[in-house]
């Protein structure tokens, strides 16, 4: 241990010194694995992250220099407010007050200051050893990096073949993953698209409540009748279940085996059969030779909704006794009976009009017949008559 301590630029030289030794090792490392790695025909990546150590060597070097920097400015301050001893008389002096001491206290201080100034230089140089180890054991790990990537290299050079077959099996089952995916994403849409139905639906049903609070009287009883009609339409297939099953009850009422069932089943089916074509053999003769009863539906336009509906049970009504009625043959024609027409929608709508084996006319009665044949029905006439000969046509004003 020397005293009095070294001056500054006696350490600043040796840590540059120092610091110029590992930045010179840590060139030749990366220059090292940077050979290495174009020697070995590998990729810029290797290079590069041989450049990368390099830099975080520097780095490492910069800030342990930083810290013995910091630890040399607190050993100087130290040394700058102890007393120094003069050469011969054994007096101490101060630097800072030019004065000499001589209390026997200050010897005593002289000891401690010398200890504590021996274990920051004995600690300086242990960190500067601990930094060159550091240092050397980062040289080797780089140099070892570099011989490891050739390495990896060369082996990936002769793996080619292998690799490029492990993709394919690899592609294969990515791509299989992505039909995998690509199926169920219809299922999750659907969900999806019911769940929005489902929201729609329930704001529908809000809005509607919303309306019918603020609606009129009228309207409210509209929306409830369409409503119990909308119901009823619901509930027709149930009951014709019913009605069907009550059928069978009262065609197996009173059998109890399989055979009697069956032969009662079959027996039902004939007369059914026959009930059928004696029906259509009905209406074939009064197409051709019934009685001409002609509707007038002109007025339909004029009419309500309620009055409509009632037009079309009138109609209807008077379908179902000429099919019921085989004795009396009636031609039934309908005037004024436009496509799309309220009186026709009423019928296609709630009786399947479509469906009726009638004479069906868009002209008026008085285009489509003669005047001479036509008789017009009506509560309001004064006269009555008695007779009728085929050849005329009542008219039935609807």
């Amino acid at each position: 241990m020397s005293w009095p301590p070294p001056a500054a630029d006696h350490h600043q030289q040796q840590q540059h010194l120092l610091l110029q030794q590992q930045q010179e090792s840590s060139a030749a490392a990366a220059a090292a694995a940077a050979a290495a790695a174009v020697g070995s025909g590998s990729h810029m990546q290797q290079a590069a992250a041989a450049m990368h150590l390099q830099t975080s060597m520097w780095e490492v070097a910069a800030a342990q220099q930083q810290q013995q920097q910091q630890q040399q400015q607190q050993l100087l301050l130290l040394h700058s407010s102890s007393i120094w001893p003069t050469a011969a008389s054994g007096a101490y002096i101060d630097p800072m007050m030019q004065t000499t001491c001589y209390h026997p206290l200050l010897q005593q201080q002289q000891q401690q200051q010398h200890l504590c100034f021996g274990g920051l230089e004995r600690g300086l140089h242990g960190s500067q050893e601990n930094g060159i180890e550091q240092h050397n054991a980062a040289a080797d790990a780089a140099a070892a990096a570099a011989t490891a990537a050739a390495a990896a290299a060369s082996a990936a050079a002769t793996l080619a073949p292998r690799l490029s077959s492990s993709s394919s099996t690899g592609g294969q089952q990515q791509q299989q993953e992505h039909e995998e995916e690509e199926a169920q994403q219809p299922k999750h849409q659907q969900q999806q698209q019911e769940q929005q139905q489902q929201q729609q639906q329930q704001q529908q049903q809000q809005q509607q409540q919303q309306q019918q609070q603020r609606l009129p009287r009228s309207q409210k009883k509209q929306q409830t009748r369409e409503e119990y009609r909308r119901k009823k339409r619901q509930q027709r297939p149930e009951e014709r279940r019913q009605r069907r099953k009550i059928k069978k009850e009262k065609i197996f009422q009173g059998l109890y085996s399989y055979e009697e069932k069956s032969a009662a089943m079959k027996a039902y089916k004939e007369q059914v059969e026959a009930d059928k074509k004696a029906f259509l053999a009905h209406m074939d003769e009064c197409m051709k030779e019934g009685i001409r009863v002609c509707f007038n539906c002109s007025f339909d336009e004029t009419m309500k909704d309620k009055e409509i509906r009632s037009l079309a049970k009138q109609l209807f009504l008077s379908y179902h006794c000429l099919k019921k009625n085989m004795d009396v043959k009636i031609q039934m024609h309908l005037s004024s009976f436009v496509e799309g027409s309220p009186c026709r929608v009423a019928c296609e709508n709630l009786f399947s009009g479509a469906s009726w084996r009638v004479l069906r006319h868009e002209e008026p009665y008085w285009e489509c017949f003669a005047a001479e044949e036509i008789i017009v029905l009506s509560p309001d006439a004064t006269e009555v008559t008695l007779l009728y000969t085929p050849p005329e046509l009542p008219i039935h004003p609807t």
